[in-house]
């Protein structure tokens, strides 16, 4: 990987990671060498950090419509198998913890008794999901 110079291109370039981290292996590693090629090129020309700045501000919204048109199919077939609902089964009790930990006690107790029973619902759609995908084999 070649190693960029400039604050603005390092900004620029995390931000390319960031957006591109949902969207599918070969679509998502030509976009990340292809803003790395013009991150490099614009250190080669000595373009200010001011306009590379500017350009990444301009460019944010196409980032992101391009990142979720790339994506769609991904996350939807992501959606259709268990593995994110287990996820956040896992996650529900994190979450209880860390809001019982942070929060006044008067605060917390709601979200202790969701956090407690949310992983529920979440394993049940895991459940169904794979048992959707083993009776569609």
């Amino acid at each position: 990987m070649t190693v960029l110079a400039g604050t603005a291109s390092r900004w620029v370039w995390r931000w390319c990671v960031v957006y591109t981290a949902c969207v599918p292996g070969p679509r998502r590693d030509r976009r990340r060498r292809e803003i790395l090629s013009h991150l490099w090129e614009s250190e080669q020309a000595a373009v200010s950090q001011r306009e590379v700045l500017l350009a990444f501000a301009r460019g944010i919204a196409d980032d992101l419509a391009w990142s979720v048109a790339a994506g769609v199919g991904a996350i939807g077939r992501v959606l259709l198998t268990p593995t994110p609902y287990v996820v956040l089964a896992g996650a529900c009790p994190i979450v209880s913890w860390l809001v019982s930990a942070f929060a006044s006690r008067h605060t917390a107790q709601p979200f202790e008794r969701l956090g407690g029973v949310g992983a529920l619902p979440f394993l049940l759609v895991a459940l169904v999901t794979w048992r959707r995908g083993q009776s569609g084999r």
